[in-house]
C-alpha cells in the first residue's frame, strides 16, 4: 500500500485494521502524523455531538425567568441559541478540515496524471513568458531559478494557479503555483515511483511532483529563493 491509497482508506474507514494498512502505518511516519490528525478529529467531532441536554433544562429556563419577571425573558433562549451555533461552527470547521485540505494531494496529482505532456526537450521558456504566467496570480521568478521547459495557467478546484515544468535529473519536475489553497504545514507523499511535496508560501501554497528519485527539496529551496512575491 502506497501513501496515497494509505490516505484514501483512512477517509473511508480511519478505523482500518487491514494488515496492509497497519503495516503501512507502522513504516511511514509521514502517514503516521496524518492518521493521528485524522484520528484527533474524529475523537472531537465525536465529543462535540455527544454533547448531552440536561434533563431539567426546560423546567429550569422557566423558573428563572419567572423569578426574574421577564426582565430578561430571552437570556436563556439566547444562551441555548448561542450554545448550537457554536456547537454548529465546531463541526463545520471539522467537517471542512477533513474534507478538503487533506484532498489536495489527491486532486494536485490527478490534474498532474492528466495533463502532463512530455516535454522532454532542450528548448526553455524566458523569462519573460515565465512571468508572464506567474504575474497575474501575484508572484513571480528570477533568472537565478533555472530553466523551465513550459508554463501554462492552469485551475485547481476552480480557481487560477500556474503549472510549470522544469528538467529533473530522472525526468521533469512539475510545479505548481496554488495562490488560492493555503495549508498549515510543509507535506510529502512518498508513492511507489513518483512524490509529492505541499509547500505553504507567503501567498497560497506549492506542490511539486516529480520522480521518487529526485532531490525535491533542491527544487523547493531554489523557488522559494526566486521567488517575488507581488
Amino acid at each position: 500500500m502506497n501513501c496515497l491509497e494509505f490516505h484514501r482508506q483512512c477517509f473511508i474507514n480511519p478505523g482500518n485494521n487491514d494488515d496492509a494498512f497497519i503495516k503501512h502505518l507502522n513504516s511511514c511516519n509521514a502517514c503516521a502524523e496524518f492518521y493521528s490528525q485524522i484520528e484527533h478529529t474524529e475523537k472531537n467531532l465525536v465529543s462535540a455531538l455527544e454533547i448531552m441536554v440536561p434533563e431539567n433544562l426546560k423546567s429550569g429556563i422557566m423558573l428563572r425567568q419567572s423569578m426574574q419577571n421577564n426582565k430578561q425573558p430571552y437570556r436563556a433562549t439566547y444562551y441555548a441559541l448561542a450554545a448550537s451555533l457554536l456547537i454548529a461552527t465546531i463541526i463545520t470547521f471539522m467537517f471542512t478540515w477533513h474534507t478538503r485540505n487533506p484532498g489536495l494531494e489527491d486532486i494536485v496529482i490527478t490534474y498532474v496524471e492528466g495533463v502532463h505532456t512530455n516535454d522532454n526537450n532542450s528548448a526553455n521558456l524566458n523569462q519573460v513568458a515565465v512571468a508572464d504566467i506567474l504575474r497575474p496570480l501575484g508572484m513571480t521568478l528570477s533568472s537565478d531559478f533555472g530553466p523551465v521547459q513550459s508554463a501554462r495557467p492552469c485551475t485547481i478546484r476552480g480557481k487560477d494557479a500556474a503549472h510549470i515544468v522544469v528538467p529533473g535529473q530522472f525526468g521533469t519536475i512539475d510545479i505548481i503555483y496554488m495562490p488560492a489553497e493555503n495549508i498549515g504545514n510543509r507535506f510529502e507523499l512518498k508513492q511507489k515511483e513518483n512524490k509529492l511535496v505541499l509547500v505553504p508560501c507567503p501567498k497560497g501554497s506549492l506542490a511539486i511532483y516529480g520522480s521518487s528519485n529526485e532531490q525535491l527539496t533542491d527544487v523547493e529551496t531554489r523557488f522559494q529563493a526566486a521567488s517575488q512575491w507581488l
